[in-house]
Formats: C-alpha cells, structure tokens, sequence
C-alpha cells in the first residue's frame, strides 16, 4: 500500500524564497515510489524535489500546491507499474505544509555560525601570522564540529539503548521481580517509597501530640464494640472495621468504623500536598505497595490494628428485617478491634458451620458479627439484583507472585463469598454517606452558606446505540449457535433492564439442574458458556466509565443515585477529602462562604484522582507485558513455527475497524486466564488473504462471523475458514516484532499471533 498525505501549511523556502508544499509519501515494499516521482523531474511545473529519506517515508517537495494535487490524482484511480487502485490509498487531501524542517535548518546554521565565529575570533586574537596557521586553524574547527557530532551521536545511542532496556526483551534471562519494579515501575512512572523530611517530622509530632488524638474529649468510646476487620490476607493498611447485631424489631444494627483521615490529614497541612504531589493514591503492585501516607500511619497510627484503641468516622445504620435502610447516624469516636481476619478464615468459618464442624472462630466475642455479615450481605445483594443491577461473572484473573519459581505469573484468584458480603456492606456505608452529604449541602444552601463542598462517583447510562449493537449480537449468536430462547434479549430502549439479563443468563449456567446428564447437554452447557463469555465482553464495553463528579448524579450499574467515596481513606486521599466535607458539614466553622481557592482545591483533587486510576491502569499494563515476555517468549525462541505451543481459547469479539478501531480478533485463553489481541492484518499477511464481514452492527465495526476471501494465490489457509464469535480456537506465536505496534509516537512492541478452529 502506497499513501499520500499533504498537511495544511505554508512557508517561505530558504533557497528561493518561494512558496513550497511538502508531501509525507508512506513507502511500501510492492511499489517505487521514488522511482515514479523522477518522471515528475523534467516538468516545470512540478519539480519534484526529495528532501528526506527515511526507511518509512519519504518527504517531496513540490513547486506550488497544483503540482502536488496532480502528483496525488496520478496515484488514485490509475494502475500505476502493476499496482491495482484498490491497493492505493490516499490518506488526507492536499494542502500546504509549513516546511518546518527549512526553520530547524535555519536555526542549527544560525547556531553553529554562531559558534564558528567565537573560535575564529578567539584564534585571531591569540595568534595572527600565517595563512598555514589560518588553515591549520579551520581544520581544528571542523574537527571539533566532527567531534561534537560523535559525542551527540553517543548520546543518541546511548537513549536508545536506556528505552531499549526499560522492558525485557524477549529470549532474555528473566529478571528478578524486585529488579522490575524498581527498573520499569518505580523509576519509569517516578514512584517514591520514602517520604520526605519535613513530612515525616511532621507526621511524628502528629503522632505523638494527644495521644495521637486519643484524648479528644468529642470523641465518643465505642470500645466495647467487637469491631472486627475483613481484609485479605497480606493486608497491613487497615482502614475498614464492622460491628453487626441483630435489632429488636426483627432487623438490624451496621456500625461501619473508617479509619478517620480528616484528623490526619487536614487539607492544605505537609501531608495532604505531599499526597496530592505523590498521586493522590496508593499504587499496588505484585509483591509491592507505593502508600499514600507514610508507614507509620498507614500500617500502625492509622490502621485499625488489632487489639489497639485508633479514632474512627463511624456509621451506625439501622436495617429492617429484608436490610433495607431505616435510619442512618454518623460520629467521631474511639474503637478497638478485636480479631485482624481475613476473607478466606472467615469463608472456612461458614463451611465449617454449614457442615456441622466445630470451628476456632465460635464462641468468640465477634462471633455473632461474623454470623450477621453473612445475614446481611446476602440480603444487601437480593436488594441490589432486585435494583437490576449490573454484575459480570467474570473469573478474578490477575497477576500473582510465584514462590516456587520466584517469579510472576497470570492465575486466576478465587472469589470468596465472604468478599462479596464485605463488598456490600463497603456499598452500603458509601451510598448512605452521599445521601447525608448530599443532605448537608442542600441545608447548607437554604441558610446561604457554601462550606461543604461534595465529591460523587458518578456513571451515565450506556449509549442506546451501543445497547442496540449488543441487542443484535446476541440475536446472531442465537441464530448461528441455536441457543435458547433465553438468551435473547429484545428490550435495548430500556437499559436498567441489562442487569436483570445478565443475571438470569449466570443463574441459568449456574444451576446443573438445567442440563442433562449425556454429551449432548454437557456439549451444549459448553456452548452456552462459550456465548456469555463474548456476551459478558461486550456488555463491558458497552458500559461507560465512572467518574468523580461535583454534583449529584445517577451512578448507573449500582442503580442508585447518588455515591461517593468513603471507605478507603488511606488508600484515595478523595476519601479524606470526603471525611473533610462531612466533617464541616456536621461541625460547620464560623466562614460563610467558600472562597476559590476551596473549588480549585477540588477540581484538583478530582484531576488528580483521575490520573492516578489511568496511572494504576498503566502499572498494570506494564506487568501484564512483563509476564507476556516471560511466557510467550519461550515461543518466540523456538525456530520452527510448528513446533511452538498451542493455546486453546475462544473469540469473546471481534472489531472490523469501524470508528477508529482497529480490525481486531480478542481471543481468551483458557490456560493462562488472559486476553490475547490478534491484528486482522497480521493474519491477512500471514496467508496472503482478505476476511470479510457478512455484516457490521454497530457504528463501532462490532460483528460475530468474519470469513477468508476466496483467493487463488492464498497459501496455508482454507478458502472456506470462518472465524466466529464464541468458537473454539488455537492461538500461536508467530512473530514478535520491536515498536511493531501503534502509530506515530504510540508504538510498542507486538506479538503476531496465529488463529486457526479448533
């Protein structure tokens, strides 16, 4: 494929002070370029004229914006040496160019002018005789200019190699786990583990002042409480505590205890703009933790440790006998947690309790907690289906740390149901905190005053189009695998439904009662798995992100409609700014109005909590290519194609290149747990085919089947091979290609996969 691309701008050449235009010709290996613009040489009215040569493109310069449109219309449309018009493409339309590189030109001429003219100088005063010593002294300037160059030529090599060497390359020996954090993650995104003088002094006189802030005579003891925290397993920053009873009226008592940031951290203090410089978050890693607080908060002062009295933001809420809401109250006091658990001791709890067994946790001062947290959490989530609710019955896949191998590896963590109890309770406190908050700020108003100043979490509905795309998909799968009835589902306009289907597909595949016990029900179970994994993908991507907002809105796939964050105060400093508001909110101070520098500390919380998720998003997108390098490049280092491994998976998507997505095959492995892309182009390359769509759903290029175009000269391929939604598939290696990926400054490195049915 040949391209033309002509950019809008205009400038002055230096040569002849004539208006030039100059063309970005993309190079190919099937066609000379350079060789059909020489026919251009001898007219005058074109005088193309090649000013740069790289090994990818190639700059031209034309006489007036005429003799480039000419030049670009000879490329479209004709038959040009051989190559058919369907495999030009002229990508932008002709316009002028400032020729930027005349101004770079003309300042490194300025600049080693300059330069000359000092030595010169410099050599004239010093020593004026001869004209040998005049030559002997022009030599030694090209010789330093010589030099110069070399020197910046090392140091160009030099930063390549440094970029070269920020991720390992494939068929190395594996690094260390603690040489890659520190090399491609502390060092690239500029993490720091330690924190400065000043903040540490500061947090150590914070610390010992008050008891640490025990003796403040407004805070009231709930230390008779059996708090207990939930956490997982290697957990050390503590920030959550629960105490459940049942009620009197045949319902419930929550007291949810948070570790209280506000006291730490007031706003504007050393720690809280040392926190916001730092990312406004903690960042988690394998193996690794950056905090947000110093370690003698975050795991000691601050955590709610066991067996140790800390000061907490408490929320004592009041549930009726199906845990609906009834009151909610909010303080400031002292707690003491009695039992440091975890998901998984308390999951081996339940099952010893559901079989009868005795257990160490029975008869324990938190026991009837423990007991309470299973009561609640599952009625917390019949509510919440019930709300319809989005949820993916999705595995937990991630990245752990192999002790045996001492190195990572994908694995598939297993979910408790203990977590999901925990998780509603966390939903609970931060949906029934917004409400309040959001109490707050509109009494506030009515009296004329501004000082709570409220961060939500908030989420849009889908876009209709994108609901009507996964509306048609699955009526194509249906079709296609002959499913049941079941999966259909025929209601896009009304997108609060989405959870409700979701849901009844996962209770389908969920109960074996359904299925028969022959092949053919077990084949059929497979299938119908098969097809809510691509089903569950698409609902993900056609769910809008969330994001932290100033005002009260909708948060979509909980179904409520407000929610902020409260329950991670030493993990997000939004939630210490969260305990700041309701703070002032209950306790307002004497000013009555909030000047600018109060909104713009807000916006710059909400930016700053913005970036630090796309920041854990890119830590995570760096360790998964880590364990990529380490697994699929032992593929790369065998020499014979065949001889590598296979991988069985199955396509979740596929994307035709519609609005600015790239054609795309996503394959999911089955053995790792991991998401595989595969670049239509590759295989189109790879067997000297075409595949086309019998259809594009969306304005997105979503589509279910894709075939190979019939082609005599395709090699390796079956004319009639058929690439489906929810198939069955084998994945290999079959290249691996340095910055291979992206375009312009967007490249990365890229593994060329191979997909053949099962």
């Amino acid at each position: 494929m040949a391209s033309v691309v002509i950019n809008n701008n205009s400038s002055e050449s230096l040569q002849d002070e004539k208006k030039i235009f100059v063309g970005r010709v993309k190079l190919s290996k099937d066609f000379n370029i350079i060789n059909y613009f020489k026919k251009y040489e001898d007219n005058d009215k074109v005088q193309p004229k090649i000013i740069r040569k790289s090994h990818r493109y190639l700059i031209i310069q034309f006489s007036s914006i005429a003799a480039a449109r000419n030049a670009i219309s000879d490329l479209n449309g004709k038959t040009i040496e051989g190559l058919s018009t369907r495999n030009i493409k002229v990508e932008g339309f002709v316009r002028q160019q400032a020729n930027q590189s005349d101004n770079n030109t003309n300042k490194r001429k300025k600049k080693n002018n300059n330069r000359n003219n000092k030595n010169n100088s410099s050599s004239s005063s010093s020593n004026d005789s001869t004209s040998s010593n005049n030559s002997s002294n022009g030599n030694s300037g090209s010789n330093s200019n010589t030099n110069r160059n070399r020197r910046k030529n090392r140091r160009k090599k030099i930063k390549k190699l440094k970029q070269a060497n920020e991720r390992l390359p494939v068929g190395s020996p594996p690094q260390t786990v603690a040489t890659f954090l520190k090399e491609n993650i502390l060092k690239k995104f500029n993490l720091k583990l330690h924190f400065s003088k000043e903040t540490n002094k500061f947090v150590e006189k914070l610390c010992s002042e008050n008891n640490g802030g025990l003796n403040d005579e407004s805070l009231v003891d709930f230390t008779k409480r059996p708090y207990v925290t939930i956490d997982n397993d290697n957990s050390m920053d503590l920030d959550q505590a629960m105490f459940i009873e049942p009620n009197k009226n045949d319902g419930f008592f929550v007291s949810y205890a948070l570790a209280d940031g506000y006291y730490y951290c007031k706003s504007n203090s050393k720690l809280f703009n040392e926190a916001l410089m730092r990312g406004g978050s903690s960042f988690y890693m394998p193996t690794m933790c950056v905090p947000m607080f110093p370690r003698l908060l975050s795991e000691d002062k601050m955590s709610l440790n066991q067996d140790v009295i800390r000061r907490a933001l408490i929320f004592d809420i009041t549930l009726d006998d199906k845990a609906n809401v009834l009151n909610t109250e909010c303080s400031w006091g002292k707690i003491k947690s009695l039992w440091k658990g975890s998901y998984r001791r308390t999951q081996e709890y339940y099952d010893a309790i559901d079989q009868g067994k005795k257990h160490e946790l029975l008869n324990q001062p938190y026991t009837e907690t423990l007991d309470m947290l299973r009561v609640v959490g599952q009625l917390r989530r019949r509510l919440a289906r019930d709300r319809n609710v989005v949820e993916y019955n999705r595995e937990k896949c991630g990245v752990a740390y192999n002790e045996e191998s001492k190195q990572l590896q994908f694995r598939v963590f297993k979910q408790y149901k203990t977590e999901l109890y925990n998780e509603q309770i966390s939903l609970l406190c931060n949906m029934e905190g917004a409400k309040l908050m959001a109490k707050l700020n509109d009494d506030e108003k009515k009296q004329g005053r501004n000082n709570v100043q409220p961060i939500f979490r908030t989420q849009k509905a889908p876009n209709q189009g994108q609901l009507d795309t996964l509306v048609k998909m699955i009526q194509q799968m249906v079709e296609l695998y002959q499913l049941d009835k079941v999966f259909l589902w025929e209601n896009s306009k009304d997108g609060v439904k989405l959870g409700k289907y979701l849901k009844n597909l996962h209770h389908r595949l969920d109960a074996d009662n359904n299925y028969e016990n022959n092949d053919s029900g077990i084949e059929l179970r497979k299938k119908e798995r098969r097809a809510l994994m691509a089903i569950d993908r698409q609902a993900m991507v056609t769910n809008v992100s969330a994001h932290f907002e100033t005002t009260r809105s909708q948060h979509f796939s909980l179904k409520v409609d407000s929610y902020a964050r409260f329950s991670s105060p030493m993990r997000e400093l939004v939630g210490v700014y969260t305990h700041e508001q309701l703070y002032e909110g209950i306790h307002p101070p004497k000013k009555m109005k909030v000047d600018k520098l109060d909104i713009a500390l807000r916006d710059k919380i909400i930016q700053t909590a913005e970036g630090a998720k796309k920041q854990q998003k890119r830590i995570g997108g760096t360790v998964h290519k880590y364990v990529m390098d380490q697994f699929f490049g032992k593929d790369v280092l065998i020499k014979r194609k065949q001889d590598r491994r296979r991988h069985k998976g199955c396509i979740i998507g596929i994307d035709c290149g519609n609005f600015r997505r790239s054609r795309r095959i996503y394959v999911r492995l089955y053995s790792p747990p991991l998401i595989v892309k595969v670049e239509l182009a590759d295989l189109e390359g790879m067997y000297n085919t075409k595949f086309e769509t019998n259809g594009v759903l969306g304005r997105y290029g979503t589509c279910v089947e894709i075939h190979a175009k019939n082609n005599s000269n395709a090699k390796g391929v079956d004319n009639n091979l058929t690439l489906t939604v929810g198939q069955n598939v084998v994945v290999q290696v079959y290249d691996y290609i340095k910055n291979g990926g992206g375009g312009g400054r967007r490249k990365y490195d890229k593994y060329v996969f191979n997909v053949s049915p099962v």
